[in-house]
């Protein structure tokens, strides 16, 4: 299973999600912050070791975040595009 479909929300976060294409503003100790295409930073997002080791600042993510259970996750990701 995709670790963005093992984070989404239910009904509670649903209310609250947002779709967008994203851009990655920090990565750091296993977590990111993204900045929405206004300027709004959101976060941080729990990533796994892994992933976090991937995603590079400045690189964009479009799909929707929404907190769940009070902590910012990604519900779904379309793309990824490096810098």
């Amino acid at each position: 299973m995709e670790f963005a479909e093992r984070q989404a929300a239910g009904d509670d976060g649903e209310e609250q999600a947002e779709e967008d294409q994203f851009r990655i503003a920090v990565v750091e100790n296993q977590r990111m912050w993204l900045e929405r295409m206004d300027g709004h930073k959101l976060g941080p997002f729990a990533l796994p070791a892994t992933l976090a080791r991937r995603c590079k600042v400045g690189w964009s993510i479009s799909g929707v975040v929404g907190p769940v259970r009070g902590k910012w996750r990604l519900l779904e990701v379309w793309n990824v595009y490096p810098e």
